[in-house]
């Protein structure tokens, strides 16, 4: 619809008659009349019932006299909502993040950020490396937490920490009292680890075959936190990142440093590259980037 003629319409539903209609708008009368013609022509119906004496509304002019004061009003809404998303009063970010993360590192984080904006609205999305960084290049996601990957040039990968591996043996087993433990002292019993495919169970894989020690998975899970309960009921040992092990001190497991060189990774925040977050989201992901740089408490035997 053409917004003149509406603009024509609203001016002589609120003034009652043409030339009133006319006067507010400094249009000659003929011209709204015309206006006001063509809106009809084009809709189908009348708007206006006219008079000698008097213009009066029709029912469906009235619906559309309603609609139209319904959308402007929304449009005058408009800056309020973009100066309350600016001052973090209203919005939402949604984010994605690899169970390792999600699961230890992001639950204070995400209620710290409530407490402080609880008008913004988080969606957390969980997903192995490969479905998180998908999430952020087809933008269901305002960014991403998750290890660095190879050949990602489409995406802007803030490094925040180098994450170690770390051996989770069952709290009677031999290597449960050692300073550090090597990939040698790990190939000699059951190993647990995620399933293949995943970037934990390669990162494990990659650092075997360098030390030319042999990996076979005993027990393959999908979640890393069920690795825990394995190892607490004495069915091996699991290489995890130290971020995933919850804090504080570990039931029936040990938690036992890697000698060098050890496993790690790079835990970054994804974005796409070319895309501006919004003022939420860069919050946000400079309140993550803050929890995930302090000093993790480091668990010990239960």
């Amino acid at each position: 619809m053409n917004l003149q003629r509406l603009e024509t319409f609203v001016a002589v539903a609120h003034a009652g008659s043409f030339r009133r209609a006319a006067e507010t708008l400094h249009r000659s009368q003929s011209a709204v009349s015309k206006h006001v013609q063509q809106l009809e022509a084009e809709l189908g119906v009348a708007l206006f019932e006219r008079t000698t004496r008097r213009v009066a509304i029709t029912a469906e002019g009235r619906v559309l006299l309603n609609r139209f004061n319904a959308v402007l009003e929304e449009l005058r809404a408009i800056p309020t909502e973009l100066r309350e998303h600016s001052d973090l009063r209203r919005g939402r970010v949604s984010i994605g993040a690899v169970p390792s993360i999600s699961s230890q590192r992001l639950p204070a984080t995400i209620a710290a950020f409530k407490r402080r904006y609880p008008g913004v609205t988080i969606e957390l999305h969980e997903g192995f490396a490969d479905h998180i960084y998908r999430d952020v290049q087809e933008r269901k996601t305002d960014f991403a937490v998750g290890p660095l990957l190879d050949g990602m040039s489409e995406f802007r990968c803030e490094p925040l920490v180098t994450d170690r591996f770390v051996a989770v043996v069952p709290a009677g087993h031999a290597l449960a009292g050692a300073a550090e433990v090597s990939l040698a002292d790990v190939a000699g019993g059951p190993q647990l680890c995620t399933a293949a495919g995943t970037a934990l169970r390669e990162s494990v894989e990659e650092a075997f075959r360098r030390a030319r020690q042999r990996f076979e998975a005993a027990i393959e899970v999908s979640h890393h936190q069920t690795l825990f309960s394995l190892v607490a009921a004495g069915l091996g040992i699991a290489l995890l990142p130290r971020l995933c092990v919850p804090a504080g001190r570990q039931r029936r497991c040990a938690i036992v440093p890697l000698a060098p060189p050890g496993i790690a990774r790079e835990i970054c925040i994804v974005t796409l590259r070319g895309k501006t977050p919004t003022p939420a989201a860069q919050r946000f992901a400079q309140m993550i980037a803050a929890a995930l740089q302090e000093r993790p408490p480091r668990g010990r035997t239960a």
